[in-house]
């Protein structure tokens, strides 16, 4: 990686390998200021694990950090540090534990709107309804039920927790089976196609389009110029 000459490296590891990783590139002299990563699987929780020292200076890709100002926030986060607390630790919040909020709330919006438990009829109800999250406003999609999101980089600081450096001007309509980019492969499943462009958002066009693109170096590979890359299983 260091003979690379990369901008970045795209990482994909989950888990107990995150902290190998990073804790390898710290023995090896590479600082976020040498060589920063982007990655997707590391929330404030897995950052203060593996060591604010360590992660501080490093990007991550979410939805949602504990540092997000809306109203609802500032209320969700001490709620979360009081209930975490009774358990004698008290925890940060993180995109995975957002997102756990968020469904527990939409599903018994759709319950009480469907009147039932029922299954499918929870399902029909299901369909676009809208909740004021800790993140800010969700929406759920009439057929693929996937929630449109606002996205965000943050950079991690010492103290483990999360600052936004960029985010879409507005949630970004879900698009799980890729339906909508250039040349992907027709989904097996019959789907509505989404209203919205590639790259477009609901409340604006200030999208990055995808993927996401460091176009400068190559990969560690010496393949097509792009994004360095590290995934369990190759350098991609």
């Amino acid at each position: 990686m260091k003979s690379s000459n990369a901008d970045v490296i795209y990482n994909t590891l989950n888990g107990d390998s995150n902290v190998a990783f990073f804790k390898q590139l710290r023995d090896a002299g590479i600082k976020a200021s040498d060589l920063t990563t982007m990655s997707v699987s590391i929330a404030e929780e897995e950052a203060a694990a593996i060591g604010g020292d360590v992660m501080e200076g490093h990007l991550v890709a979410w939805n949602y950090f504990q540092t997000v100002k809306t109203p609802e926030n500032e209320k969700f986060v001490p709620a979360y540090h009081a209930f975490t607390e009774k358990s004698g630790k008290k925890r940060p919040t993180s995109d995975p534990v957002e997102a756990a909020y968020i469904s527990v709330h939409l599903w018994a919006m759709a319950a009480n709107k469907a009147g039932t438990t029922d299954v499918e009829k929870v399902k029909e109800a299901m369909a676009n309804l809208e909740f004021a999250a800790p993140e800010g406003p969700v929406k759920v999609h009439p057929t693929n039920h996937h929630i449109s999101k606002t996205v965000r980089i943050g950079r991690i600081r010492r103290d483990a927790l999360i600052d936004e450096i960029w985010a879409t001007p507005g949630p970004v309509e879900p698009d799980p089976y890729l339906e909508t980019y250039p040349g992907a492969p027709s989904s097996p499943r019959k789907r509505s196609p989404s209203p919205l462009p590639p790259g477009r958002c609901l409340a604006g066009a200030g999208c990055l389009p995808p993927p996401l693109y460091f176009r400068k170096h190559r990969l560690f590979d010496g393949g097509t110029p792009w994004i360095s890359g590290f995934n369990n299983s190759s350098t991609a």
